[in-house]
C-alpha cells in the first residue's frame, strides 16, 4: 500500500475497462449484501488494493518502476523456490523416501511451498519465462542456464501433480514456440545447442515415468468416480448454479454458495473454494461483470498488437495463454490472497509499460 501512495503521480493514467469492473463488482456487494458482508468487504478491499499495485488500472512512471521491480523480484524468488524443490524432489527419487512434508500424495509432491497445487503452476510459469530467456539470450552460456532452468521448471510443474498447470504450461510453451520458431532454428544451428537439447529431451523422457506418478495416480481416481475431473465437478457444478440463479448481476463478490461441510458434521457448512476463475467471474458478477472484464481483454489485445513486433509481445501472449489455461480450474482471478493473483496482474501490465511499446 506504501508502495502504491508513494508512486502515484500526477500524470497518473487510469485503464477505465479495469476501473468499471472494480467499480461494479464493488457495487454486487450493494445489490447483494448477504450473507457475511463485512467478511466479504474486507476480501473486496484486499481485491482492490491489489488491482490497484500490480494491474494495469492506475499506471504512471513510478507506477511502472515499481511494477517491473517487484515482477523482477518475484520472479528470482519463486525460480530460486522451485529450484530447491527440484533438488528436493531428486533427493526422494534418489533414496526412495516420502518424506511426510515433501511426499508423493493426491495433492502432489509440494517441495518448499504448501502444497502440490501451488508449485506446480508457480514452477509451469517460471519454465515459460526460462524458455522466452534461453531464446533470447545473446551470450550461448546464458543460453545454456536457461535451458536447464526450463527443464527444471518444466519436470517439477509435472511432478507437483497439478494436471490443469501442466495442461497450461504445455499450451503456453507450443505458443511460445511456434511464435520464436526462428529464434529456435538459430538457436539448434549450433552444436552445441543440439547436443544440450538431445540431453534435455533423453532426460525428461527419463524421468517422467516418476515425474508423472501424481498425475496418474489423480487419473486413476477419477475413473474410478467415472469423472476425470471428479475433484472440480462439485465445485463446476455449484458456481453454474449461482450463474444460473443471477445471470445478469451474478450472486456478488465473493458470495459463494454455502455447502455441507466435508467432514460431515451434522448442521456445519462450508463455502467451496472458487475453482474456476472464469466460473467464478460469471458467477460473481453476471454477464456484466463478464462483458467488462472482456472489454479489458480487447484493450489489452490492441496493446500487445502495437508491440507485435517485439518479442516482448510474444512473452506476453504465453503468459496470458498459460493464465487462460490454468484459470480454467484454479480461482485466482478475484481472490488477492492467491498467489498467481499479483502474477497475472503484472504480467497484464507488461503492454503498458512504455518501454515495451
Amino acid at each position: 500500500m506504501m508502495v502504491l501512495v508513494a508512486c502515484v503521480e500526477k500524470r497518473t493514467t487510469v485503464c477505465i475497462p479495469l476501473l468499471s469492473l472494480v467499480v461494479y463488482y464493488g457495487l454486487t456487494l450493494v445489490i447483494h449484501p448477504e450473507p457475511e458482508l463485512r467478511l466479504r468487504t474486507s476480501r473486496f478491499t484486499a481485491f482492490t488494493i491489489g488491482m490497484l499495485t500490480f494491474s494495469p488500472l492506475l499506471t504512471s512512471h513510478w507506477l511502472r518502476l515499481a511494477k517491473v521491480w517487484i515482477g523482477k523480484t518475484a520472479f528470482w524468488l519463486l525460480a530460486t523456490m522451485v529450484g530447491i524443490s527440484f533438488v528436493i524432489w531428486i533427493y526422494c527419487i534418489a533414496t526412495g523416501r516420502e518424506m511426510s512434508d515433501t511426499t508423493f500424495f493426491y495433492y502432489g509432491f509440494k517441495g518448499v511451498f504448501d502444497k502440490g497445487m501451488t508449485l506446480s503452476p508457480i514452477a509451469g510459469l517460471i519454465s515459460v519465462i526460462s524458455l522466452y530467456k534461453s531464446l533470447t539470450a545473446t551470450n550461448p552460456k546464458y543460453a545454456a542456464y536457461w535451458t536447464v532452468a526450463s527443464f527444471i521448471s518444466v519436470t517439477t510443474c509435472v511432478a507437483a501433480g497439478s494436471r490443469i498447470a501442466t495442461a497450461a504450461m504445455i499450451a503456453a510453451i507450443t505458443i511460445e514456440l511456434i511464435l520464436m520458431r526462428e529464434s529456435l532454428k538459430k538457436r539448434l544451428s549450433h552444436t552445441r545447442s543440439k547436443i544440450m537439447a538431445v540431453v534435455a529431451i533423453l532426460s525428461l523422457f527419463a524421468l517422467s515415468p516418476m515425474a508423472f506418478q501424481v498425475i496418474i495416480h489423480k487419473n486413476s481416481i477419477g475413473n474410478n468416480h467415472n469423472s476425470l475431473i471428479y475433484s472440480r465437478q462439485e465445485i463446476w457444478t455449484t458456481r453454474c448454479q449461482e450463474i444460473s440463479s443471477s445471470p445478469l448481476s451474478g450472486i456478488g463478490y465473493a458470495n459463494e454458495f454455502p455447502r455441507p461441510s466435508w467432514k460431515n458434521e451434522p448442521g456445519k457448512l462450508t463455502y467451496l473454494e472458487p475453482g474456476s476463475s472464469w466460473l467464478s467471474l460469471l458467477s460473481y458478477g453476471g454477464i456484466i461483470g463478464a462483458v467488462l472484464f472482456c472489454w479489458f481483454i480487447y484493450t489489452i489485445t490492441t496493446k500487445i498488437y502495437r508491440i507485435r513486433h517485439s518479442q516482448l509481445a510474444i512473452l506476453v501472449i504465453s503468459l496470458l495463454t498459460f493464465f487462460l489455461v490454468n484459470g480454467i480450474a484454479e480461482g485466482w482471478l478475484m481472490f488477492a490472497g492467491a498467489i498467481m493473483f499479483p502474477l497475472f496482474w503484472l504480467s497484464c501490465s507488461i503492454p503498458f509499460n512504455k518501454s515495451a511499446q
